[in-house]
């Protein structure tokens, strides 16, 4: 089985500890989706490489890290924000119990990461605070609107869009 990481907008190979899209090629990869050539055709490549739609990177180990689904990115200005990242972040905070993350739609930026965060109990952290963590951690230009800062609620459940 061959891996290899590729910028998803050119298919040119990157190096290691550089974030792109997962392509595989090898005997078990398989030949195509019965009855649907249109999806065959965006997936797998002529010569035989399997396009995953997995954002991911090698480490100089060579041990694969998944960061996210490509179709779950958040496109904000010319930046792609992985949400499950964020919410990994989020999450990480000892005060809250769940978090999720989705675009939310911006004219200037075209979409912007929102978060809806659920406190555990007893907990009176504020947005300004969580924001801060976050801020600390990540990028200069990743930033969260938090929204829906609730206590803890066992019926609180949250999708993705799959």
């Amino acid at each position: 089985m061959e891996a290899r990481i590729v910028d998803p907008e050119t298919g040119e190979a990157l190096g290691l500890g550089q974030r792109g899209e997962l392509w595989l090629r090898g005997p078990t990869v398989m030949k195509g989706y019965v009855g649907d050539e249109k999806a065959t055709a965006e997936t797998l490549l002529p010569d035989g490489w399997l396009k995953t739609g997995d954002l991911c990177y090698f480490d100089s180990e060579g041990f694969l890290y998944i960061v996210d689904r490509l179709k779950e990115l958040i496109k904000y200005k010319a930046y792609q924000v992985p949400p499950a990242e964020l919410e990994k972040l989020l999450q990480s905070i000892p005060e809250i119990a769940d978090a999720a993350v989705i675009p939310y739609p911006d004219e200037e930026a075209g979409q912007i990461p929102m978060a809806y965060v659920v406190r555990k109990p007893g907990s009176n952290t504020t947005e300004g605070q969580i924001m801060d963590s976050i801020a600390k951690q990540v990028s200069f230009w990743i930033f969260i609107e938090i929204h829906g800062l609730t206590p803890f609620d066992l019926r609180c459940r949250y999708f993705h869009a799959i």
